[in-house]
């Protein structure tokens, strides 16, 4: 039973994984996160005290032995608003944590180039959005090692707007 198991995750990861190689989108998780994350310049990949190691070293995860939660929203420029929210969670079988970033912009309007190369705007307004769902897991090997996992779901969307 527990072979079959193994072996039904095994097939899924791999058919979950196909549209990650397809490598047409930002990770978002790039991005520095957290106000100790960015006030360091995301060096943070050897300190896991917090939620948001996940984001540069899953496996440091593993270290950490109390519930953490994070959170992060700005809004840049008044229309570019950047959310994030996760926490990891210890057990004794590893690990585990969920997150969410979310990127938005509103208020955007098309343009064009007439052929004297002049820009024409458009009337009507379309807005972007990314976001990115991962969940993360991670087991200490020993007091100074841990292997982590982050599987990662992509999501992009234009809304709005028209062409002529």
């Amino acid at each position: 039973m527990r072979l079959n198991v193994i072996r039904a995750l095994t097939l899924t990861l791999c058919l979950v994984a196909g549209s990650a190689w397809a490598d047409n989108t930002f990770d978002l998780g790039e991005i520095a996160l957290g106000a100790r994350n960015t006030g360091i310049g995301k060096a943070t990949t050897a300190y896991a005290t917090d939620s948001e190691t996940v984001y540069s070293n899953v496996g440091s995860a593993g270290l950490i032995s109390i519930p953490k939660l994070g959170y992060t929203y700005t809004s840049v420029l008044s229309d570019i608003g950047y959310f994030q929210i996760g926490g990891v969670y210890p057990t004794d079988l590893g690990v585990f944590g969920l997150s969410f970033i979310g990127v938005n912009v509103g208020g955007s309007y098309s343009s064009s180039l007439s052929s004297s190369g002049a820009i024409i705007a458009g009337s009507s307004e379309f807005g972007y959005g990314s976001s990115v769902l991962m969940a993360s897991y991670a087991k200490p090997i020993s007091t100074a090692l841990s292997l982590g996992l982050n599987l990662k779901y992509y999501s992009q969307s234009i809304s709005g707007g028209s062409t002529n």
